[in-house]
């Protein structure tokens, strides 16, 4: 039976939704949260829990005002019903790339057939940016999943005519985008492309409906209630505290990480070009081949309005993004499902020209040929890259069964060029596969060196020798130090400039003369003797040393301040290692 029968088959649908969910959920519970965002969202949705106080997400004891609450309550939702941290973290991100998945396939159904949208479907899946989004909680694939809704309902309301409900749904769901992370808005500029070529051509658009003033009225009214489900409360008890931590929280939120992050930004810069040179090169090359494939049936089909249109909102996100300073190149992924829905239209009567088969056979040879040369890496062990590596899997028994299993990936890999029901799904077959192996395998090995919980632990073991229970604090933390301990741990302000931190560490120890400080090896210390302290390991290639009341120098300056910091029931938040 070929792949092309079951994927128009009636019954086919909820058996191949569901393997596509298992190949995105592979892997979890196998890892905790790894750096750089999801060790923050982890922490900010545990102490969410903890504490119960969800409106202000809290780091370590700190308001953290750098992105909307949504995200993490939904990770905060997930780890109470389920009580398991190592899950929850992920599900946000699995759910929201399931459901894109789903929303493009039901559009490109819409717009096409069946086999164009399980054609979208695979095209979306064979894109790495998507895959990697769906399997780590960063906030873009849920955001991106709001922005689809959006577009989609708009779609819905205007194009299919399906009724006003769908109009305003997609503000409801720009509502939930901008509560997420803020561009969720831009399902706004597709009404914008819509006018754009209405002025071109009043009757290029007419089988679009048409939004009077008073229904786009009403739109931004939903859009704004659902924003204020959040702004409403958090608003009202900032103004009714006057707090000055909340009232900064409030403009921090509201100013410097919305409009000004955009126009002013003081990180991740990146020239004008970088996501047409470097981001969708790279992370959408299978779009970029089928395009250019058939460029003279893409053009054909963009003399369509419709598609003109939705080709025109692809652009604008693009060149949103690219007008801002700073760029990452996550930060374009709402622009790419309507894109692929796009290619899977145009291909609905193509044929996949041969080469393009070529291309696909090369790519399946390479994955295969790399994953081969890693696990026959792991079990010769002939380079110093190796050695490093085997340092932070464990002994050599573990490593060689790590290299004997990603052999045996790689062969299976291989052997898609002889049992895949149909050359056109090869590559989809395989990197299925990968997706689906590789992460149950290599992540278990990979946990130790991606997280500090053994370094924490020892942290805890050290102190204890020297005085049992004694309090633990930390120099220049990061989330994923508060999350792996299994104590509370004290920290000096996380955007405190080190020399107030190393200042106010000092003071702590002379208030606590019992206590331990752990602090990286690489830090410029003026106020500590690092010879005076015992080394704990390295943690995130760096190396961390345990300091104590003897480790203080003579004399120090006065901090600005002399609180700390610490959440108030404790730290003991995952524990990610078996036995």
């Amino acid at each position: 039976m070929k792949l092309s029968d079951i994927l128009s088959s009636r019954n086919s649908n909820f058996w191949l939704w569901l393997l596509i969910a298992l190949v995105f959920a592979a892997g979890m519970g196998e890892r905790g949260p790894w750096p750089p965002d999801e060790p923050r969202f982890a922490l900010i949705a545990k102490q969410m829990v903890d504490s119960g106080q969800w409106l202000f997400p809290m780091r370590g004891g700190e308001l953290y005002a750098d992105k909307p609450p949504l995200f993490m309550w939904a990770i905060a939702a997930f780890y109470q019903f389920t009580g398991n941290l190592s899950f929850a973290f992920l599900l946000p991100s699995l759910l929201a790339g399931l459901g894109t998945a789903m929303l493009v396939y039901d559009l490109t159904t819409r717009l096409a057939d069946k086999r164009s949208a399980w054609f979208a479907v695979g095209l979306l899946w064979l894109c790495p940016q998507f895959l990697i989004q769906t399997k780590f909680a960063q906030i873009d694939m849920w955001v991106t999943f709001w922005i689809t809704l959006g577009v989609y309902s708009l779609l819905r309301a205007l194009y299919f005519q399906h009724g006003m409900r769908w109009f305003y749904l997609a503000f409801a769901a720009m509502g939930l985008g901008i509560i997420s992370k803020g561009v969720g808005f831009l399902p706004l500029l597709l009404l914008l492309a819509i006018g754009l070529w209405r002025l071109k051509n009043p009757l290029l658009l007419s089988t679009l409906r048409r939004v009077r003033v008073t229904e786009l009225g009403l739109g931004l009214l939903v859009l704004a209630f659902t924003c204020a489900l959040w702004l409403g409360p958090m608003l009202a008890q900032v103004f009714n505290s006057q707090d000055p931590q909340l009232l900064a929280y409030r403009d921090n939120i509201l100013l410097k990480q919305t409009a000004g992050r955009y126009a002013d930004p003081w990180h991740h810069f990146q020239p004008w070009h970088y996501y047409l040179s470097a981001v969708i090169p790279a992370f959408w090359l299978p779009v970029l081949l089928l395009i250019a494939a058939r460029f003279r049936s893409f053009n054909q089909l963009f003399k369509q309005p419709l598609y003109r249109v939705l080709l025109s909102w692809v652009l604008l996100v693009v060149i949103f993004f690219s007008l801002s300073p700073a760029k990452r190149g996550v930060y374009i992924l709402p622009a790419l499902p309507i894109l692929v829905m796009l290619v899977a239209v145009a291909y609905q009567h193509l044929v996949l020209p041969r080469w393009l088969g070529i291309v696909q056979n090369l790519m399946v040879a390479l994955l295969s040929f790399l994953v081969l040369l890693l696990g026959a890496a792991l079990i010769i062990q002939p380079v110093k890259l190796m050695l490093k590596l085997q340092s932070a899997l464990g002994d050599d028994v573990a490593t060689r069964g790590l290299g004997l299993m990603l052999l045996m990936i790689g062969l299976l890999t291989l052997a898609s060029f002889r049992f895949s029901w149909q050359r056109g799904h090869r590559l989809v077959i395989a990197v299925g596969f990968l997706s689906a192996t590789i992460p149950i395998v290599i992540y278990p090995f990979l946990q130790p060196q991606r997280s500090p919980e053994i370094l924490m632990l020892k942290a805890r073991q050290l102190a204890d020798q020297h005085q049992p229970g004694a309090p633990i604090a930390m120099l220049e933390f990061k989330e994923q130090h508060l999350l792996y301990a299994t104590y509370p741990v004290i920290h000096f302000g996380y955007g405190t400039p080190l020399s107030e931190q190393e200042r106010r560490a000092w003071r702590w120890l002379e208030v606590n003369p019992d206590g331990f400080i752990i602090a990286s090896e690489d830090l410029v210390l003026q106020c500590f003797e690092l010879t005076q302290s015992e080394l704990l390991g390295t943690a995130h290639r760096k190396a961390q040393r345990l300091l104590s009341a003897r480790s203080r120098t003579d004399s120090c300056q006065a901090p600005t301040q002399t609180h700390w910091y610490s959440d108030q029931k404790g730290l003991s938040l995952i524990q990610i290692s078996k036995p």
